[in-house]
């Protein structure tokens, strides 16, 4: 207990947004089965993809990585775990090769396919100095291809650009149940869906928060499930 409240207090005064499943795990596991179909975004070096393969072993877990150093730390990472499929895929509201900006300094795990706006401003440590292109999927194409046809939980770390993948999708979306997203509070990013439009279009689609964590200027994160 003591060392969770050293981690919070950490995070708040440094900035640092390591966001991990095992913070969440007890709340989330309330709303899935022993099996659960995941969908996972943004699975940086394969950390939470781990976690969940052990909180989940009868899960099939679906993780995406699209920066390729990243990729190839979490498949180093996951290697012999059964229940992880592993793409080098971008998620957007579209198919096709697509821009991404690279995040370096503090941080590797700020990389977006959204131009960084303020994050500028707020951790001037981080830096956005090379772009390159990888392929992209919107959610429902991808399944199409992969012959998936619902997702029970999705975690969302898209840095900005998880409202566009989701309503791009509306297909796989509606087979959702649990949903952990991060949020934008500030254009973070440049044309970023902010956090009170993006709770809204998700509760008219009758998800409801369950828990929120926004103890940042910029970022936090939200647990909702679909009632």
């Amino acid at each position: 207990m003591v060392m969770k409240l050293v981690k919070k207090i950490f995070r708040r005064l440094t900035g640092k947004r390591d966001i991990y499943i095992d913070d969440y795990k007890w709340e989330i596991k309330k709303y899935l089965t022993s099996s659960p179909v995941i969908l996972e975004a943004g699975a940086c070096d394969g950390k939470d993809t781990l976690q969940m393969a052990t909180l989940w072993p009868k899960a099939t877990i679906h993780s995406f990585e699209p920066v390729p150093e990243l990729f190839e730390k979490a498949k180093e990472r996951l290697k012999g775990v059964k229940n992880v499929k592993l793409y080098p895929y971008a998620l957007s509201d579209k198919t096709g090769k697509i821009q991404l900006h690279l995040s370096s300094g503090l941080s590797e795990g700020s990389s977006s396919i959204l131009s960084p706006n303020k994050h500028l401003e707020v951790h001037p440590d981080v830096k956005f100095e090379q772009t390159i292109y990888v392929n992209s999927y919107s959610i429902d194409d991808w399944a199409k291809q992969h012959h998936v046809d619902k997702i029970d939980f999705m975690w969302l770390d898209l840095q900005g650009a998880e409202f566009n993948v989701l309503q791009s999708s509306p297909k796989i979306f509606d087979t959702l149940k649990v949903l952990f997203t991060e949020v934008s509070i500030i254009e973070t990013y440049s044309n970023v869906t902010l956090y009170p439009e993006f709770r809204k279009w998700l509760e008219d689609r009758k998800f409801r928060v369950v828990l929120e964590d926004l103890p940042y200027v910029d970022m936090g994160n939200v647990l909702l499930v679909r009632e």
